[in-house]
């Protein structure tokens, strides 16, 4: 019986889509090429998305998540141009859901 349980719990594991293993990930170090905003709407162009834990339908950039507080906003959108004025790399942390069709910024870091 316990091992009927824990043939039982393994398929369930396997059985769940990638969607419901997901979690937020970081990307590779790259160099933003440009920054688009729309008022509250704020797209970083340039990082490579290998990872996509969203699985969003557009992957061309990524939109900083709307849900988030101003205050993280504005700092996020400060560190973003100072690493594209001073051609620095950085790393952009994703969630793992979409801001409509593009992968959801959380985070990011400067080096």
């Amino acid at each position: 019986m316990k091992k009927a349980r824990v043939l039982l719990s393994l398929v369930a594991l396997m059985s769940l889509s990638e969607a419901a293993l997901a979690a937020p990930a970081w990307t590779d170090w790259g160099k933003i090429t440009s920054l688009e905003s729309y008022g509250d709407n704020i797209y970083v162009k340039g990082i490579a998305l290998a990872l996509n834990p969203g699985e969003c339908s557009n992957t061309s950039m990524v939109r900083i998540k709307y849900s988030l507080p101003a205050a993280s906003k504005e700092a996020l959108i400060f560190v973003l141009t100072s690493a594209l004025l001073a051609n620095r790399e950085v790393r952009l942390r994703i969630d793992d859901a979409c801001q409509d069709t593009y992968p959801a910024l959380i985070g990011v870091q400067i080096q």
